[in-house]
């Protein structure tokens, strides 16, 4: 597969649109992208000026707006045929907690910490288990994709995948998932940023 080629499948994936709030009154709008339900959301245009505090919006077809804080830019450089693009970690609006006396702190995730009148100096460890993301793209081509070679030809790729996870060949591996998902987007969509979030250990 040459370069163009993979650019313009990856390109494909980007079926949401939304608008960048800067604190400065800035508005960038009819940004194209792909929003996760694991608080990613992966972005194509590298001009943007994302920055931690910045709010994406995102209007439903019910007429309401989806806001999301931007907690960390994550650019992402370009490499082995894949576009630079940035892999947003983002919270939603008004889920934020101000600290209260005597108020219980449940912290959960990788990097999480509390800290209350004082300096963060510590430095964290992630290790990041991709076991979840290829059990929950199974399901999803085994429930949705109703053509029988189709199926096996995803689950076929995704099986080569995770097989290629922690080598130097995981890079071809999801180019050529990519590739065999062109017809699947919806499906697949939801899981590009958790997977394209891979690439960059490889």
């Amino acid at each position: 597969m040459c370069m163009n080629q993979s650019l313009d499948v990856f390109s494909q994936f980007m079926t949401d649109t939304l608008s960048l709030h800067k604190p400065d009154g800035r508005v960038f709008q009819k940004i194209k992208a792909c929003v996760s339900g694991k608080g990613v959301i992966a972005v194509e245009d590298v001009n943007l000026p994302i920055e931690v505090g910045d709010r994406l919006t995102r209007n439903l077809p019910s007429g309401l707006t989806e806001s999301f804080i931007v907690d960390d830019p994550g650019y992402r450089e370009s490499f082995s045929g894949i576009a630079a693009h940035y892999q947003v970690k983002v919270h939603r609006a008004g889920t934020e907690r101000s600290p209260l006396p005597g108020a219980t702190y449940n912290v959960t995730g990788p990097n999480a910490r509390v800290n209350i009148n004082s300096r963060d100096h510590s430095t964290n460890t992630v290790s990041f288990d991709p076991a979840p993301v290829f059990k929950d793209l199974r399901q999803a081509v085994v429930e949705a994709v109703a053509a029988k070679d189709d199926r096996a030809k995803l689950l076929a790729g995704i099986e080569a995948m995770e097989n290629g996870g922690h080598t130097h060949t995981f890079v071809d591996r999801y180019k050529d998932f990519i590739a065999l998902a062109a017809d699947h987007m919806t499906i697949v969509a939801p899981f590009l940023p958790a997977l394209s979030a891979l690439l960059s250990g490889h």
